[in-house]
């Protein structure tokens, strides 16, 4: 946006022009957050998440994280969800993937006796109810 007045700073503005034709950032512009990238192997970046995730804002946080197109509405938090994920589970695991020796149930699991007796006492009760009826 360029004005009729060249030695115009407004506020509202992102560039303007000052007396010798240079372009200059408004001051919101300057004063404003620096946008970075959110790195899972950074510390702090990790510190400003957790604050996140208690306060529900990013009022306090001294950055700005930008979120990259090819992600899709999965949007800031979700990336950064799936990145802890993967970098945690990386730093307990390792990356090679360690199913040797675990456990798989082989069977489908059963209900617990509890509900099959009540199952069975309800079962009779209603049989013995239609057999009254009848």
């Amino acid at each position: 946006m360029v004005h009729s007045d060249r030695s115009c700073i407004h506020l509202c503005c992102a560039i303007c022009l000052n007396y010798s034709g240079v372009f200059l950032m408004s001051r919101l512009e300057y004063y404003q957050r620096p946008l970075v990238a959110f790195d899972v192997q950074d510390k702090d970046h990790r510190a400003f998440f957790h604050e996140f995730m208690l306060t529900k804002t990013w009022g306090r946080c001294p950055v700005r994280f930008i979120c990259p197109d090819e992600h899709g509405p999965e949007g800031l938090v979700g990336i950064v969800m799936r990145q802890l994920v993967a970098y945690y589970a990386r730093q307990e695991f390792g990356d090679e993937p360690k199913t040797e020796g675990l456990k798989v149930p082989t069977h489908k699991p059963r209900r617990p006796k509890s509900i099959e007796i009540d199952l069975k006492v309800l079962a009779k009760s209603v049989v013995d109810k239609e057999e009254e009826l009848l």
